[in-house]
């Protein structure tokens, strides 16, 4: 098994997989919080995607009533605002 610092030829390159232990062995508690607060956010983007795209497809609805005669533009008016906050 060559590594990348094996083609470098640094020596003792030869390392086998590590576990999940080994591999944070030397994170600090700074490291520790920088992950969580990263997958987090990373949790909660992807939960709101589903989210926006169902707020984009009603204010896309709005957009359509109005243009086809539907919706009055009082009531497009209150539609977007309902959707927009």
């Amino acid at each position: 098994m060559v590594s990348y610092l094996g083609v470098l030829g640094i020596r003792g390159a030869d390392i086998g997989p590590v576990s999940y232990l080994t591999l944070f062995r030397y994170a600090t508690t700074q490291d520790y919080v920088s992950m969580i607060v990263g997958g987090t956010c990373a949790i909660a983007c992807g939960v709101i995607m589903p989210l926006m795209t169902i707020i984009f497809g009603n204010l896309t609805g709005s957009f359509r009533n109005l243009a086809t005669g539907e919706m009055d533009k009082n009531e497009f008016m209150n539609e977007v605002e309902s959707l927009a906050l």
